[in-house]
C-alpha cells in the first residue's frame, strides 16, 4: 500500500511541477507545458482524482486480512482481466486506425467503435464480478466510501466538461 501511495504521490508531484530537481533538469518548454496542462479542466480533474484516491485509501482503513482477501480475488480474475485488457488495446488501436485512415469510412469507424464497445462491456462485467466478490470482504462503511468516491468522480467529470464547454 505504501508503495502504491508513493507512486501516486510522485506522479502527482511531477504532474504539478512540484519536483524542483526534475523541473530544473527539464527544458523550460517541458516545465511550461506541464504547468499549462495542470491549469486545464482535465489537469485539475486528474490532480483532484489523485488526491481523492489517496484520501479514499486512507479513509477505507483496509485491514491486512482484507488486503490479502482482495489480492486473492484479483489474482483469481487476473487471466480474464489480462485477456480483456489485451482485447481493449487491440480494439482501441483498430478504432484509432479507422479514425486516422486517409479516407474517412464512416461504416468502418462505426464498426470499430461497436467492437470497442463490446470489449468495454466485457471489461465492465469483469469489474462487476470483482466488486461483487470484494463486497463480501469490505464492511458496509467501506462500501459506502467507495460509492461516495465514485459519486465524487462523476461530479468532477461533469464539472470538467462544463468548464471545457464554457471555454472559447
Amino acid at each position: 500500500m505504501l508503495k502504491w501511495m508513493t507512486v501516486i504521490g510522485l506522479l502527482g508531484l511531477v504532474a504539478i511541477g512540484a519536483a524542483p530537481e526534475r523541473a530544473a533538469a527539464q527544458s523550460p518548454s517541458v516545465v511550461e507545458a506541464c504547468a499549462q496542462i495542470v491549469d486545464t479542466p482535465l489537469g485539475k480533474h486528474v490532480i483532484g482524482s489523485i488526491g481523492r484516491l489517496l484520501l479514499l485509501r486512507s479513509e477505507l482503513g483496509v485491514t491486512a486480512e482484507q488486503r490479502e482477501q482482495i489480492r486473492g480475488i484479483v489474482a483469481g480474475h487476473r487471466p480474464k482481466m489480462v485477456e480483456v485488457a489485451q482485447g481493449m488495446l487491440k480494439q482501441w488501436r483498430a478504432l484509432g486506425d479507422a479514425v486516422l485512415a486517409e479516407k474517412i469510412d464512416e461504416k468502418a469507424i462505426r464498426a470499430a467503435a461497436a467492437e470497442f464497445g463490446e470489449t468495454l462491456g466485457d471489461a465492465a462485467v469483469v469489474r462487476a464480478k470483482l466488486f461483487r466478490e470484494a463486497r463480501g470482504v469490505l464492511s458496509n462503511e467501506q462500501i459506502g466510501a467507495v460509492k461516495e468516491f465514485r459519486t465524487e468522480q462523476l461530479k468532477s467529470v461533469e464539472t470538467m466538461l462544463k468548464e471545457v464547454a464554457a471555454r472559447k
